[in-house]
């Protein structure tokens, strides 16, 4: 498979491609990482970016996103991704966010960010568990299987409008 390693690049940018099985190390350092319209499956992208987009219609199946600062899911599929690596890079006081527009999320789900956004999303697995203390986390328009958990006894702010929870609220 495809091997990318000890690299300083300024963007990664994949574009209508089928990848599977491929590894961007950690050795790896780009300003963004953009994934267009592409299928990627079993894919490590361990790459140091401070921004990664998913977008037009483009699926991950299983694969792992390093986010150092910001992810964008518009438009698109997630199936049992992770996101391994995103809470280590992370500096004093410093935001992760994700924000996930018009997409599908598949699988039970660990998001290690402090600022989370769905907006007209449908998540389908039925665990999806927040890692980051004092998180702040809105739901727009979408479908929930629960709310969300805590790894700890920690606090998150938490926003429901127009949502539709499938299952009862324990």
């Amino acid at each position: 498979g495809l091997q990318l390693d000890n690299s300083h690049v300024k963007r990664i940018s994949i574009r209508r491609c089928m990848l599977e099985d491929c590894e961007f190390s950690l050795s790896v350092s780009a300003t963004e990482v953009q994934i267009f319209t592409s299928r990627l499956a079993r894919v490590q992208l361990d790459t140091f970016a401070p921004k990664v987009s998913v977008e037009e219609s483009s699926e991950l199946v299983r694969c792992n996103l390093r986010v150092a600062q910001e992810l964008l899911v518009q438009h698109s599929r997630l199936h049992s991704c992770t996101f391994q690596g995103s809470e280590e890079d992370v500096k004093d006081h410093q935001v992760i966010s994700a924000s996930f527009c018009s997409s599908e999320i598949y699988g039970d789900v660990r998001l290690p960010f402090d600022k989370i956004v769905c907006d007209n999303t449908h998540i389908h697995g039925d665990l999806l568990q927040i890692t980051r203390k004092g998180a702040s986390i809105r739901f727009a328009k979408t479908q929930l299987r629960s709310l969300p958990h805590t790894e700890s006894e920690s606090q998150v702010n938490l926003s429901l409008e127009d949502c539709e929870l499938m299952d009862a609220i324990v």
